[in-house]
């Protein structure tokens, strides 16, 4: 027979087993994790993979060698300083040095004359007038211009005759100097062409004026209220008289509810399965104490007892020194303070601004809209809906579907998780597995149809 654990019972598939607890696990003990993979996999038993590897065969009794190819082969060498180049002594040159260079040797002054700049001889210039007639004047011949036509509207537009009173900064500060007007050169009389320029064009010659009708101007509607009140009414609220009919029927298959004569039990799986383990106290580790060791400290290195001091010798300069002493007195005098010279400027005198005048028309305080808007009334707009719709057929509205017609109610199977460990159980318990399940074992027919009895 068969034992059957809580997950292989259940049939609503929302209970499953208690696994061991393992937040207190000894070191000794083993675990063994539930998943799905350990709970459907099937362990073979596979031999034990054997080795290629040569077998060590064991050794003569004997001492353990100590040699290495690095201790045979090794040969110690003496070894030697490293050579140093001495450095060289600088000695002074014998003689003096002229401080002659490749530009001083190759180069020998020239003695030549100031340069003196080179003046043309004096021109000689004609004293009489000079008479003739430019290409201009000879090929320039007026004729006689005919005013060309405006055909647009005249605007007649008259200077103002009031002065402007505010006057600009540009006015104030610029002075216009006259300049006479320049002398022509073009000749005042001249042979005309005898065939005038043409200058006819189609647009002359075909245009016809035509005189515009007066614009036409639509009369403003005065508002009028109208006479029928406004009934507050939507589309909505006007067409819709809600529907008259019987009450759907509801297919939903009732819920009977699993009547038990016992009482609820208060245990739970938490207070069922938990058990209290013992803690041991913390051991707090206790710090070493420190002990001064022994002697003294000896703080004399290497470096210290190898280095000896020797006395530093500074770089000497073999440049000359440079005196900055003045030779003469400064001269303060530039050209900017003998050619400079200062003029009275007088200083700009700021004008007063004209103080503001209130006006003495109060304001009224209304904006453009407001004076020039005309409301016009308002038209309402048509509904194209019929206004006589009655239901001539008094049936019900027939709100059957495919889902209500089809669909037939299956009664669902209660679960047997609820009737275990009580008269109504089908299955008796056996134990604990060691991946902790609760296995159950299925009773005989006869219990079994006693306890269908009991749960009917």
């Amino acid at each position: 027979m068969t034992l059957k654990c809580i997950c292989n019972i259940c049939t609503c598939g929302r209970h499953y087993c208690k696994h061991q607890d393992c937040t207190f696990i000894h070191p000794g003990a083993k675990t063994e994790p539930v998943t799905e993979y350990s709970a459907r996999y099937t362990e073979h038993e596979l031999g034990k993979v054997e080795s290629f590897r040569p077998k060590h065969a064991p050794l003569p009794d004997g001492k353990m060698e100590c040699k290495s190819i690095q201790r045979e082969d090794f040969q110690p060498y003496q070894l030697e300083k490293k050579w140093v180049r001495p450095q060289e002594i600088w000695q002074k040159p014998p003689g003096t040095i002229d401080n002659l260079t490749s530009y001083n040797i190759t180069y020998t002054g020239r003695q030549s004359a100031p340069v003196r700049p080179i003046r043309h001889d004096k021109l000689t210039l004609s004293v009489g007038k000079f008479e003739g007639e430019p290409t201009y004047r000879a090929d320039y011949k007026k004729w006689d211009k005919i005013p060309s036509k405006k055909y647009g509207p005249v605007y007649s537009w008259s200077p103002p005759t009031q002065k402007l009173a505010n006057e600009s900064t540009f006015t104030r500060d610029f002075k216009y100097n006259y300049e006479p007007p320049r002398k022509s050169m073009r000749p005042e009389i001249l042979s005309k062409i005898e065939p005038p320029l043409e200058d006819k064009t189609g647009y002359r010659e075909d245009y016809v004026a035509h005189s515009l009708p007066p614009k036409v101007l639509k009369e403003k509607q005065t508002y009028n209220l109208p006479a029928v009140p406004l009934d507050c009414l939507t589309t909505s609220r006007h067409d819709y008289q809600g529907q008259s009919g019987p009450r759907t029927l509801s297919y939903k298959p009732k819920l009977t509810p699993v009547c038990a004569q016992e009482p609820f039990p208060d245990m739970t799986t938490f207070k069922q399965d938990f058990c209290e383990w013992p803690t041991e106290k913390r051991s707090i580790r206790q710090p070493t104490q420190y002990v001064k060791p022994p002697g003294k400290v000896e703080q004399d290195t290497v470096h210290k007892l190898t280095y000896k001091e020797f006395p530093v010798q500074h770089t000497t300069s073999y440049r000359p020194k440079t005196s900055h002493r003045p030779l003469g007195n400064i001269e303060s005098n530039t050209s900017y303070n003998t050619d400079y010279k200062r003029f009275d400027v007088p200083p700009v005198r700021i004008s007063k601004k004209e103080s503001y005048a209130p006006p003495e028309v109060p304001f009224q305080g209304i904006s453009t809209h407001q004076a020039h808007f005309i409301e016009h009334p308002r038209t309402q707009t048509k509904s194209f809906k019929p206004t006589s719709f009655q239901r001539t057929d008094e049936a019900p509205l027939d709100d059957s579907t495919m889902y209500r017609n089809e669909y037939t109610p299956k009664e669902v199977p209660v679960c047997p998780i609820i009737f275990l460990n009580t008269d109504k159980s089908l299955y008796e318990f056996e134990g604990n597995s060691k991946t902790g399940h609760q296995l159950y074992k299925p009773l005989s027919s006869l219990q079994s149809k006693r306890a269908q009895l009991v749960a009917a």
